[in-house]
């Protein structure tokens, strides 16, 4: 049940040049009236006149690099490098082009260039700690997120992508404290950016608002997927007494009674969670993670979303009466589980298909035995 923003296009560009040029304002100008596809045209005639003109080449290597074109980007920003040879963010660009590549490894070089070169450069440690997060170096994306912050106190930015990562490493109360500044930057500026401001909102409302349930399951999941086990049962009954019909916290209380092996008490919260069907599949509806879906997608039960979430409930159930000797049971909540199972390829139907397999085997063993 994880939920993070969609901040991949939430970096700066880092083309500053530390002032404003003619080229940037043109840039701008033929960009604000939609003649995106006149800047290189115009950029590459007034390189004709300037050929070794630093600005120029950065420019043009950013804008093919955003046309998708990482090979031509790649070029300009050598050139760039040629005339300017501590441009820290012509290595930094470099860099992307072999990330578009998924030459992770060269792309970590170019990016460490940079930071080499200009350590003072706040967007170039940005740049590499969404690269070492990709990577799965949550750590090191750790620090290089805190040194921009450091050099970029300002910037709501960093605080994004680092309560982002908080989030992924399960600290949700880091998490939460960096929503908030990034909360509080944004509307100290001139001009609130609205989209941040949805997405810092809905973050807050999904594991920072302690008047509603997320902010407990949330919590619990952090646990469990920490295999912490007695402290995700103890979030998750917090949650239960404030609100005891919520079927999301019964669903993931059940599941970690199963990782406990408490095989009744998990039947018994996954049977509660069913009971409580509707208010989970409006918890579905509701929840942040889900905000990019159409409403149509989220608006009937039988959605794929919902379906999923029924279908890994009754496999559960199913678990918890194999496990304890029910196995026709069993089979028939897999059933149950089968249907609802959607046909993507992301669902482990074959799973499914398998445990009932295998009950089948089961049974019919048992049945030459007794006869």
């Amino acid at each position: 049940m994880k939920m993070f923003l969609s901040l991949a296009l939430l970096f700066l560009s880092g083309i500053s040049y530390g002032q404003t040029s003619k080229y940037e304002m043109t840039a701008d100008s033929l960009n604000n009236i939609g003649q995106r596809v006149k800047i290189i045209p115009y950029l590459e005639q007034e390189l004709k006149a300037k050929p070794k003109n630093e600005i120029l080449l950065r420019m043009l290597g950013f804008f093919h690099i955003e046309n998708k074109n990482p090979d031509v980007g790649q070029q300009y920003y050598r050139e760039a490098l040629l005339v300017n040879p501590s441009c820290a963010k012509c290595y930094m660009h470099i860099g992307r082009t072999y990330a578009m590549r998924s030459d992770f490894k060269k792309a970590l070089e170019y990016f460490n260039l940079a930071v080499l070169t200009d350590p003072k450069d706040g967007d170039l440690f940005l740049w590499r700690a969404k690269l070492k997060t990709r990577q799965g170096d949550l750590t090191a994306a750790m620090a290089d997120y805190n040194q921009a912050i450091t050099l970029l106190p300002n910037d709501l930015i960093p605080y994004l992508q680092r309560g982002s990562l908080q989030y992924k490493m399960e600290n949700l109360d880091g998490a939460c404290q960096d929503y908030q500044t990034a909360k509080k930057l944004n509307l100290q500026q001139k001009a609130i950016d609205t989209l941040f401001m949805s997405q810092i909102n809905a973050a807050l409302e999904d594991i920072c608002n302690p008047a509603k349930p997320s902010y407990f399951y949330q919590r619990g999941i952090a646990y469990y997927n920490l295999k912490q086990y007695p402290s995700a049962l103890g979030i998750y009954e917090q949650g239960l007494k404030k609100f005891p019909s919520d079927g999301m916290t019964l669903n993931f209380i059940g599941n970690t009674y199963l990782g406990l092996k408490q095989y009744h008490k998990a039947l018994s919260s996954y049977q509660l969670a069913l009971k409580n069907k509707e208010n989970l599949i409006q918890a579905i509806k509701t929840n942040p993670r889900f905000s990019s879906s159409s409403q149509e997608a989220v608006s009937k039960p039988e959605t794929e979303t919902v379906n999923t979430f029924l279908a890994e409930i009754h496999y559960h159930i199913a678990e918890c009466k194999m496990y304890t000797g029910a196995d026709e049971d069993a089979v028939r909540e897999l059933n149950i589980a089968i249907a609802l199972a959607p046909d993507s390829a992301d669902f482990p139907k074959e799973s499914y298909l398998d445990l009932r397999e295998k009950i089948l085997k089961k049974i019919a063993s048992k049945n030459i035995r007794t006869h």
